[in-house]
């Protein structure tokens, strides 16, 4: 895992230098959705995108609700390339058998990141971009992972029409415990309304032992300047007696801290 860990930051720092990523007009965000776009904040730009979570899963002898509150804080270096911080504080209530019900919370991730825009399509040729997280064990104590967990993330984006765009996710994620990582992907077809309003829906999935787990959500995101976007999404999904879903509510919002002389 180390050597993997060592080999792709290498690689990132190393294509860095020929990417393409730029300040864009509007807010790009990786809120709402669980797939993340190729593009960088551009230099100098701090992001944050913070929103809470509420998660309900219920079979026939067991109900759990979870209550997320999550952050993300985004900083360019360059054009092309960011670092970020990733927080999750989790509240937990389990109730199983009808027994007592039990609850714990704290901080469940802490992650450092990096992302590198690495090649800038246009119409149906997509951009192309990787992110690498790292989740540390700085955290609560009974959410202490045994290891560093490394994700990396293969990233594209591309336009279909004026409106209708695609972007799709894929790589592998190691949980902190197992040295085994699991495969994900995620396809986000999103349609712009408006220059306000735009939507969204996904098919996102996890392959462990050759098992395919796959869902469906989607949602709405509100564009109240270039600079702050408003969203909520969800989904909902039943297999095996066992029914999940979740509702995400936040925010995303950017400033550009200094421009370059030239500019």
């Amino acid at each position: 895992m180390k050597k993997v860990t060592i080999i792709f930051i290498t690689f990132i720092i190393g294509i860095t230098t020929k990417g393409y990523g730029q300040y864009n007009e509007t807010i790009r965000s990786g809120r709402p959705g669980q797939s993340i776009g190729p593009f960088t904040v551009g230099k100098n730009v701090f992001q944050m995108q913070n929103g809470v979570d509420f998660n309900s899963t219920s079979g026939t002898k067991y109900n759990y609700n979870l209550t997320d509150f999550n952050g993300v804080f985004r900083f360019g270096i360059t054009e092309p390339f960011e670092v970020g911080l990733g927080l999750n504080y989790i509240s937990e209530k389990k109730e199983l058998n009808n027994l007592p019900s039990s609850s714990m919370s704290g901080l469940s991730s802490f992650s450092l990141r990096i992302r590198s825009n690495v090649y800038q399509g246009k119409g149906l040729i997509p951009s192309v971009g990787y992110q690498f997280n790292l989740a540390l064990p700085y955290v609560s104590e009974i959410y202490q992972p045994d290891h560093v967990a490394p994700k990396i993330t293969i990233i594209t984006s591309q336009s279909i029409t004026q409106k209708l765009g695609l972007a799709t996710n894929f790589g592998f994620a190691w949980n902190g415990v197992s040295s085994n990582p699991k495969g994900f992907y995620i396809v986000n077809l999103g349609y712009s309304i408006n220059n306000k309003w735009s939507v969204f829906v996904e098919n996102y999935g996890t392959e462990e032992n050759n098992q395919l787990n796959s869902k469906f959500d989607g949602g709405v995101a509100y564009l109240m300047n270039n600079d702050l976007q408003l969203d909520v999404f969800g989904g909902y999904d039943q297999s095996n007696n066992v029914k999940e879903w979740f509702v995400s509510v936040g925010f995303s919002w950017r400033i550009r801290l200094k421009k370059d002389l030239a500019e």
